[in-house]
Order: structure tokens, then sequence, then C-alpha cells
């Protein structure tokens, strides 16, 4: 392209970009002069500017500038084209500056570098789509030699990384020379590594001592008040750096850093933070207080998305308590709110009306069954299959061990014949024991005894408390999907069927709620 890009008197727009680092050699308001002197030069008229400063060319978000003037060019103006200082200032994502240069020409505006030196035609286009190439894969390098430079001091010198977690400090540490900004000297190598902290670390040790066991992080941080943000717990309390460990992205670095809890306590409270993000919900303390009985149970019938608690009393006007879509908040969703007493009730209805009648459960119990012996039946085909073949290679066993044993006898043995027939004795009793391990028969299950569920249940769920109904719902529930619609609310539940005292299984059951 040259420089009589544009018609003489042209109005025109630049877009100037820099990244704002510490070796930024053209900052913003020299390519602007730049460019200002061009135009003069050559008798363009530079209607507007376009200014981002400090914003990485990686990414067109955040560069509001940019889209304003993107923006202001999809309005058909009197301006014939753009100037850039250069084709990186527009992007160094391949993409998207392919993308944007494409959308400019076709509404019929000049795009012009002013220092890339790309001539008109196939050729400049060719030349074009090299450069903005050379753009990505410059960054694309840059990262990798930044990964592979923060992986290298990571894991040869355990370097920290990041935000320095709570109940550690950061302590110098040097790992040698490198060479210094000016006159090519060497300065100290210095990086900072973890150590634990004497003022912060008893105080992490003891939080997880608390949360082993039982305690909710309000009550942690009531007592400790580590954090501002009461989540900061449950990252916390995952995190395996305090028992040394590094996660940096799919490798594990051990002994990176000394331990302040052990590994021991540290299991301990996993366990527990499994049973808290329960999808059931049963041991969470919230759930378990909760008025709101079907919490950790109910779902959006629309997204499949948990539904959540929550309560709006308008001055002057009965609180309203409702259970709405989790997704609904981020937009995600466009499910209705649920009136808590509704819903509620109708559960109890159907639980009592459909779940806990006998003959129901009874059909419940048939349907299984049914399904059971079927799985059973292609289960026992898989398994002759299987003892076919087990037994084949068990006859061949045999006679590749007795023929061993005929050649020792004649003619003595030697080191490999021992060897093996070593080999073939330790594979016969293998196959023995798998196929002794194939069971042909089908099992028996015992049924649960239904007269004994009903008549627990049932009394139970009219005396309990919210709180208790919901514990009892959760004994023998999987889930409650739900929506509105037509101010009707109609769902499906998911009822969790005892077998036995070892054994259980899920079916679903649709309930028309109305």
């Amino acid at each position: 392209m040259d420089e009589l890009a544009f018609p003489v008197g042209s109005r025109v727009v630049a877009y100037l970009r820099d990244s704002g680092g510490r070796d930024q050699n053209l900052s913003v308001p020299q390519q602007e002069k730049a460019v200002g002197e061009w135009c003069r030069t050559n008798g363009f008229i530079l209607s507007r500017i376009y200014r981002d400063e400090a914003r990485s060319g990686t990414r067109i978000k955040g560069r509001d500038a940019f889209l304003e003037m993107v923006d202001y060019l999809g309005n058909k103006v009197p301006e014939k084209g753009v100037i850039f200082w250069e084709l990186s200032r527009l992007s160094r994502d391949y993409n998207d500056c392919q993308y944007y240069l494409a959308d400019l020409r076709r509404q019929g505006y000049i795009v012009h570098s002013l220092t890339d030196n790309i001539p008109p035609g196939l050729d400049g286009q060719m030349l074009e789509s090299m450069k903005i190439w050379m753009n990505a894969k410059y960054i694309e390098d840059l990262k990798k030699n930044i990964r592979r430079g923060l992986r290298y001091i990571t894991e040869e010198h355990h370097a920290k990384l990041g935000v320095i977690p709570m109940g550690y400090k950061g302590e110098p540490k040097q790992i040698g020379k490198r060479r210094g900004l000016k006159d090519n000297n060497e300065i100290p190598h210095i990086i900072k590594i973890l150590v634990p902290d004497p003022d912060t670390a008893p105080l992490v040790r003891k939080a997880f001592g608390m949360r082993a066991r039982g305690s909710t992080f309000l009550e942690i941080d009531k007592e400790l008040h580590l954090f501002k943000v009461l989540w900061s717990y449950s990252y916390m309390l995952k995190n395996p750096i305090y028992i040394g460990i590094k996660n940096l992205g799919d490798e594990i670095i051990e002994n990176y850093c000394e331990p302040i809890v052990d590994k021991q306590l540290f299991d301990a409270v996993q366990v527990i933070n499994k049973q808290r993000m329960s999808h059931l919900g049963i041991n969470h303390p919230r759930v378990n207080r909760s008025r709101f009985f079907l919490s950790g149970l109910i779902y959006c019938n629309a997204c499949g998305k948990p539904m959540y608690a929550n309560s709006t009393q308008p001055p002057g006007r009965p609180r309203y308590d409702y259970y709405l879509c989790t997704s609904h908040a981020l937009k995600n969703c466009d499910a209705r709110r649920i009136p808590k007493s509704e819903v509620e009730r109708l559960v109890l209805d159907m639980v009592r009306i459909f779940i806990l009648q006998p003959e129901n459960l009874r059909d419940l119990y048939q349907i299984w069954q049914k399904q059971l012996n079927e799985r059973k039946a292609e289960s026992i085909a898989e398994r002759k299959v299987t003892f076919d073949r087990i037994s084949a290679e068990i006859t061949k066993n045999k006679v590749q061990i007795a023929n061993i044993l005929k050649a020792i006898k004649d003619a003595g043995h030697s080191r490999s014949m021992l060897a093996e027939l070593q080999v073939l004795e330790d594979r016969q009793k293998q196959l023995e024991g798998e196929i002794a391990n194939l069971d042909m028969q089908p099992s028996v299950n015992k049924y649960a005894n239904l007269d004994e569920i009903i008549t627990t249940i049932g009394p139970s769920l009219n005396m309990a408390t919210d709180q208790e109904r919901g514990m009892i719902l959760r004994g023998f529930i999987n889930s409650i999907k739900v929506e509105k619609t037509n101010e009707k609310i109609s769902g499906t539940i998911e009822y969790i069927l005892p077998v036995n005292e070892s054994e259980e299984i899920i079916i679903p059951v649709s309930i028309p709620l109305h």
C-alpha cells in the first residue's frame, strides 16, 4: 500500500494503542504525533483519534476506544478509512485482526498501516496475512517462554507464584545471578519462597482442626477472623499447599514448601468438605437448620440447576417465601419463582398420596424387578461366554503342564523348563480363581419391608417440624425438579427405593403437582 492510500482531502480516523509495558518503545503520544504529521504532509484531514493506553493487544475486551471506533464507523460516516501505526496496534490475536480488517473493508473503508509497508493488491494481502501471523506468533512464543521460565523456577527452586496463601509469608532466596539492564552487569537473581508465618500459621492449623471436628466456616471465622470473605475458608481448607504440595497445571510438585498441617488432618478435613458439599445437602448445617425443608432437594426443571430459598417483604405487606433457580440471577434461565408454601404442600401431598401407598410401592418394585431380571439375563449370557473362554484356556494349560512334566521325567529338567513350568502353574491357579468367582446363578434380592417403611415415614412427616421434614425427605427422595407455567406447578420426583439393608435404587417418578 503506497503513501497516497486515500484521496487528497479525505477525512480519516486514527486508532492508537500501547500495552503500557516498561519497555514500550512507542507510546500513544508518539504515535499520535507521527500520524498527525503524516496526515498534514499528504493533505488528509485527521477528524477523530481513538486512544487505548495501557491495553493489551491480545484481546479486544476492555479496549473501549477501539469498540467505540468500530461502532462509529458502522454508521456510514464521511471518513474514508482508518490509520494504524502498525497492524499489531489493532490486535495481536490472529482471528480478531483478520476479522476487523475484513469487516472494515467490507463496509468500504480503507485501512492503512503507517509502518508495515504493505503494497497494494493480492501480494499485499498475502504480506499482510504474514504480518498478522507474525504478530500472533510473537505473543504465542512470548507466553511459552514466560510459562517455561515460571515452571523452571517453580520446579527447581520452589519460587512463590501468585498470592501468598494465608499462613505463609514470602522469604527472599538468591538462586544465582542474571544480566542487569545497564552495561551487561550481573545482579543477584532473587526469588521468594513460601515459609510458615509464625503469626498466622498456628491460626490456619487451628482452622483445619476445627473443620475436622465439624465446625462451619462461620464458626471458624467467629473465632479466628482470618478472611474478610467467608468463602475464602472453602478455598483454604482444600488447598494442598498446606501439606507442602503445589499443583502446577497438570503437574504436582511434592515438598514444594514446609507443611502447616499433616496429611492425616488434611484428609480428615476433605471428608468433612465432601459431606458438606453433597448434592443432597444432607450434612450441610445451613440446610439442616433451614425452615425451607426442600433445600438441597429442589432443582429447576427448565435447566437442571439447584434452586435456592429466598424471602421478600415489601413495606406493609406479609413476607413472601419462594424458591428460585440459581441461574436466574445470572440471566441464564427464565424460570419463575416457586412459592414455598405451595410447592412444599404439594410435595408432601404427593408423598402421602402416591409414594407412601403400598400398591404404588409394589408397582415400582415390580418395574424394577423386571428391569433387574433383564439385566441379569444379559449378565448370565456374558458370564457364560467368559466361563467357556477360561475353561478352554485351563484345558490347554493342563496339556502344556503335562507335556513339560513328561519331558522332565524322560530327559531330566533344565532351568528354562522349570521356569516355564512355574509360569504355567501360576497361570493355572489364576484361571481357577477367576472361574470360581463366576457366579452363574442369579442372586435373590430380599425386598425391604414396605409396611414398616410406610408406617414409619407417614406419621413422622405429619408431626415433624420443617427442619425434621427436610431430613426425613432426604432419606428417601433424591431430587425434586419443578417449574411453574400458567400458574401451575409441575415436576418430577426421583425416589430412592430401598431394596435391602445394603442396596438402594433411584426411580424417577413423574408427579403432576396441581
